[in-house]
């Protein structure tokens, strides 16, 4: 797994997700991102864990793997797939080895700069400020179902993606991934949606932009429909004639087309572009590629790449 550390000096910052607090404009700036790997291969001593340690910066952490022991507050807490982390500016922490066995996680660590002043406010706060709502202040940490799982591990390896596209990194992209991920974060865990927002959006178009946002995942017309306020035989027949395919049908399209930018754009095993697309198995990932684009994955992918300039 790619790791990113900023050594940038004096590089002009994206002006995404730049925010105002009191007479302050204040720029995140991405410091740290990638997969951290502790005890792999032995068991580590407890009496050896890591202490808690303080700064001014932000995280969002999510355990893949593993059982062990996080510190945070002074508190130690057990963690498993699924945990999930924030952690704010002057919030004593430690992600790694706290007791026996292995752990792995992904992390991204940033800060909101304003010259050579950081940004210390809660984190429920700055996100409060991004959704544009107050949120409430949550405690860590939380255990996601395993779908979220999966959904908040495509967001970092799409983020991941980014920043080891080097040396011409697209940062207009990265910067998206991470308001992805925030998004994912007052979604997930504050349960502040569109429609808890007061927004009028009419059923299939909330469908269809949260099939957008969530196609990875296991989807059903039902849930769907439930979710809308619609039955589903109703919400159905509102999509299809809205958008002349049925819902799921739609959600098939979007992950063929995002494992089509993956076969073209990285070196990943078709397996691993199947699960990050949110197909159960690579078969059936191939057959619905095939019966959609023309030709199996791997032919596409080496049909594009070895196909001449202008052809």
């Amino acid at each position: 797994m790619p790791r990113y550390v900023d050594t940038r000096q004096h590089v002009p910052t994206c002006q995404l997700l730049q925010v105002w607090h009191g007479s302050r404009r204040y720029r995140l700036r991405i410091l740290h991102a990638g997969e951290e790997v502790h005890g792999a291969g032995r068991r580590e001593h407890p009496a050896r864990r890591s202490p808690e340690h303080v700064h001014d910066v932000y995280h969002i952490v999510l355990y893949t793997a593993g059982r062990n022991r996080l510190s945070l507050g002074g508190d130690r807490h057990r963690v498993r797939r699924g945990t999930f982390v924030l952690t704010s500016p002057g919030e004593g922490h430690s992600f790694g080895r706290n007791d026996w066995g292995a752990v792995t996680y992904r992390e991204i660590t940033f800060a909101l700069e304003a010259g050579d002043q950081a940004l210390r406010i809660p984190f429920h706060e700055l996100l409060g400020l991004y959704a544009g709502a107050r949120l409430a202040e949550q405690d860590y940490p939380v255990a996601l179902s395993e779908s979220r799982v999966r959904r908040a591990a495509w967001l970092f390896d799409r983020l991941f993606d980014g920043l080891s596209a080097e040396p011409d990194r697209f940062w207009l992209g990265i910067y998206r991934s991470v308001a992805d991920l925030l998004a994912f974060v007052v979604e997930t865990v504050y349960r502040r949606e569109p429609s808890h927002l007061g927004i009028a959006v009419d059923p299939a178009a909330r469908a269809y932009a949260w099939i957008e946002a969530h196609y990875s995942e296991r989807l059903t017309v039902a849930g769907l429909a439930g979710s809308v306020g619609l039955s589903a035989g109703h919400f159905s027949r509102l999509f299809k004639a809205r958008y002349g395919l049925s819902p799921i049908r739609f959600q098939q399209r979007i992950r063929i087309a995002a494992a089509r930018n993956l076969l073209l754009s990285t070196n990943l095993r078709c397996k691993e572009i199947a699960w990050r697309c949110g197909f159960s198995d690579e078969y059936f990932f191939s057959k619905t590629f095939k019966k959609l684009v023309g030709c199996p994955p791997r032919r596409f992918r080496h049909g594009a790449r070895g196909a001449k300039p202008g052809s």
